[in-house]
Order: structure tokens, then sequence, then C-alpha cells
């Protein structure tokens, strides 16, 4: 059996890092928010039938979420990097 390591170290993320993980969270975003306009135009017989077949995951994510994530994309565009602790 192996054992489960956890790292132990301060991670930087230089301003570059910070930038291709803001185009990284904004594109989700923007992938999420056109799926949630298709499923917006399917009628509740068509949203059940995909939950049924795919599972409640299948429902796009809340607007709350996606604005978090964008503020996320924010902060690490205005960064010069960052420590992830």
């Amino acid at each position: 059996m192996g054992t489960t390591h956890f790292l132990r170290e301060n991670i930087f993320i230089t301003k570059e890092e910070a930038c291709i993980m803001a185009r990284l969270f904004r594109g989700y975003v923007s992938v999420k928010r056109e799926l949630k306009e298709e499923w917006d135009q399917l009628s509740e017989q068509g949203q059940i039938k995909i939950k049924s077949m795919l599972g409640e995951k299948a429902e796009p994510p809340a607007e709350e979420f996606l604005h978090k994530i964008e503020m996320l994309a924010d902060f690490c565009e205005q960064s010069e990097g960052f420590n992830i602790c």
C-alpha cells in the first residue's frame, strides 16, 4: 500500500502562470455559460431525460459559482504572482 504525501512547501505562481490560469478560468466560465443557455432552452422533460442519463451533475453550475470563478480570474490577472500555501 502506498502512502499519501501532502505538499508541505509553498508554491509560488509567477505572473505569467497566473495569466494562464486566468485564461483557463475565463474559458471554463464561457463554456459553462454557453451550456447553460442551451440547457435553459430545453424543455423540462428534456432536462429530466438528460439528468436521468448523466446524473444531477449534468445541470450547469449556478451563476453564483461562475461569478466566483470570474473573480478568481480577475485576481490572477491583476496579481504579480502569488503563493499557494
